[in-house]
């Protein structure tokens, strides 16, 4: 994943997204957003600012940065949650927050990263099923898993290690 998104140097091989080979596309200019398994969230920002950041580095107007941070804390029911720090939040939260963030970018291609190992079976489930609308609006998502309940429930395709199925 790391190499997809352009964080690691590729050693071999080729990586191509769309039909474009990317190995020496810069991260920015891949069109990826990746939500790590641990959420990486800025400690130090509101989950307002989380969200926006993405936005403000792409210097979007500020009406359009607070629409869009509505917008997407209300579909993911985080939306009285702007104003608190990410230590603050369950893991949970700080998964749709993550999320809300990777989404604000409008990545083609949405890297998740063992996203719903940490969370109870109710939240894997919510969380499942917003998955599952966040890729019917036609960002290609790549999802590392080792559940294969959680692979069978959420996936067109699946790639396994060692065979293609």
């Amino acid at each position: 994943l790391r190499m997809i998104a352009g964080l690691e140097e590729i050693t071999s091989g080729k990586i191509s997204i769309g039909g474009r080979v990317v190995n020496d596309v810069p991260p920015q200019d891949r069109d990826i957003a990746m939500v790590f398994q641990n959420y990486a969230l800025y400690p130090h920002m509101s989950v307002y600012k989380n969200i926006a950041w993405p936005l403000e580095i792409r210097k979007m107007k500020t009406n359009e940065i607070k629409a869009a941070v509505v917008s997407l804390t209300s579909d993911l029911d985080i939306e009285r949650l702007m104003d608190r720090m990410p230590g603050s939040l369950s893991g949970g939260k700080k998964q749709r927050v993550a999320l809300a963030r990777t989404l604000a970018a409008h990545p083609k291609v949405l890297l998740l990263d063992e996203p719903l190992s940490a969370l109870d079976a109710p939240l894997r489930e919510q969380s499942a099923l917003l998955l599952k609308k966040v890729s019917q609006t036609g960002i290609t998502i790549l999802h590392v898993t080792h559940d294969q309940t959680e692979v069978s429930s959420l996936a067109n395709r699946q790639i396994n290690i060692g065979s293609i199925t």
